[in-house]
């Protein structure tokens, strides 16, 4: 089954973690979070469907607009989103979202 191309405004993948689950060491620029992020980026635009249409990804830390509330956010991103990654972990499922 083909997956339908993101909307003009949707991204291609999102990535829903716990930001417990992003800390960095003081010696990293980033958590490993990030670099999964940054990494799915990257491999996505390598492919077909990348390089003639480009790749958009939501990463919390980067894309949220502090003047909006966050579930209305995510609310409003989810259905318009090709793929859901989700980091799941011990944090990710004791967290109230």
């Amino acid at each position: 089954m083909r997956i339908p191309a993101a909307h003009d405004d949707g991204y291609d993948f999102f990535v829903s973690f716990a930001h417990d689950d992003n800390q960095h060491h003081p010696t990293a620029p980033m958590g490993w979070v990030s670099n999964l992020y940054e990494a799915l980026l990257i491999e996505l635009k390598r492919t077909r469907y990348g390089r003639a249409h480009g790749v958009r990804g939501f990463f919390a830390e980067r894309h949220m607009d502090g003047t909006v509330a966050l579930d209305d956010q995510i609310y409003g991103i989810l259905p318009k989103t090709r793929l859901l990654v989700v980091v799941l972990s011990d944090s990710y499922l004791g967290s109230q979202w």
